[in-house]
């Protein structure tokens, strides 16, 4: 129990220096598809630096996105789909049900924290909960994360509701702007369910009042599979060998109804190793509007 609490700070503390990072990779990285004629190597190539991409994005179904024309973006440290508003529309809510993945230790010191969120990629200001697996301890837990560039970053784990490799579990984030106190003011509302035991904390969800102008970004939404930044160094990630995300769903504020990933404008996101241009996590194409499968490549 020590171990995994350990595990817990942690990683925790990790997540919240590591995602006020992410925004910067996510804007730069964009693959160029707009020329594109065939599938090979030669023919993709990263905006930002203008190298060929290595041809393991090939073998992980990166061609089927050149086919398709799927927006895709390049990262070091998030892999799986974020979705993009409308302008003049704000995302309040986000969910998915997620299983938990069995892993092995392929690399030392492996992490995995994954996550459905708001914001984060135009702004540094992020809403986010999912669950997390540190480097040593193999007991998953859960999590909650507000991040601000101006109030700085909290985090909370939640211990109500247990869950464990192979259990399925959903997650719903909510962010409901409060004008009875102020202009500003917001609650972030994320309640756990744990389908598989049964165990969840819908009668008693995680609320937190934030101030919204420093926390809250309704421009995007996400569900992503990260490894963390520690002490400046971004985590191995843990061989999670593939985790299935279905019920992929977000609201806006406008309509105040759900919709799918795929009714939404989304956007592939890869986790890559900008060193050697070679995949770490790529998300295959969504199998519905509201599933997709992220696997697991290479630790780094």
């Amino acid at each position: 129990m020590h171990s995994n609490l350990f595990d817990m700070k942690r990683l925790l503390a990790s997540l919240l220096v590591s995602i006020g990072l992410i925004s910067m990779p996510i804007a730069a990285m964009a693959d160029d598809i707009s020329s594109v004629t065939s599938c090979s190597t030669n023919d993709i190539t990263d905006d930002y630096s203008g190298m060929p991409i290595d041809a393991s994005l090939l073998t992980y179904g990166l061609c089927d996105d050149l086919a398709l024309y799927l927006p895709s973006l390049s990262t070091m440290n998030w892999s799986g789909y974020m979705v993009s508003a409308p302008s003049g529309v704000s995302y309040r809510a986000v969910e998915a049900r997620v299983t938990i993945p069995s892993f092995t230790r392929t690399c030392s010191k492996s992490e995995l924290g994954s996550w459905v969120g708001i914001g984060g990629v135009n702004s540094s200001k992020l809403i986010q909960a999912g669950f997390g697996i540190g480097p040593t301890s193999n007991t998953p837990f859960l999590w909650v994360m507000i991040l601000s560039p101006q109030a700085g970053p909290a985090g909370w784990t939640i211990s109500t509701v247990p869950v464990h490799v192979g259990d399925v579990l959903d997650t719903q984030l909510i962010y409901i702007p409060d004008p009875t106190r102020s202009s500003t003011s917001g609650t972030v509302v994320v309640t756990f369910s744990n389908t598989t035991t049964g165990v969840n904390n819908l009668a008693k969800p995680f609320k937190v009042l934030v101030d919204g102008s420093f926390y809250y970004d309704g421009s995007t939404a996400e569900w992503i599979d990260e490894r963390p930044l520690v002490n400046g160094v971004l985590a191995n990630l843990l061989n999670f060998d593939f985790i299935n995300w279905a019920g992929v769903r977000v609201m806006d504020e406008q309509t105040k109804t759900w919709g799918t990933m795929g009714s939404e404008a989304e956007t592939r996101v890869s986790m890559i190793n900008f060193n050697t241009y070679s995949a770490i996590a790529i998300p295959e194409l969504p199998a519905s509007t509201s599933t997709f499968k992220d696997i697991y490549v290479a630790c780094y």
